[in-house]
């Protein structure tokens, strides 16, 4: 893992890694639905910490959405990262 890098997804900074990426996916595993994990990105710790939170906002927010489209919160987000990818 050593001199490999990754370029965060919110503010487009390269960093080097400093754990694997197993590593990452449980803790996000142990926070988000997998739903929410469908668009997976990397993102570095100052983008995390700002995330976090925000992220109860961001979930009432996406629900709103989601009940205001007729669908489910997890279809929303599975739809979400789908339109997220191809952008």
């Amino acid at each position: 893992m050593r001199g490999e890098t990754y370029t965060c997804a919110a503010c487009g900074e390269a960093y080097e890694k400093i754990r694997t990426g197993v590593d990452a996916m449980a803790e996000a595993e142990a926070l988000f639905s997998h739903a929410e994990l469908a668009s997976k990105v990397r993102v570095c710790d100052d983008c995390w910490e700002a995330f976090m939170p925000e992220l109860p906002r961001l979930r009432a927010e996406a629900d709103q959405r989601a009940a205001a489209a007729g669908l489910s919160y997890d279809e929303f987000m599975r739809r979400e990262a789908v339109r997220l990818d191809q952008e």
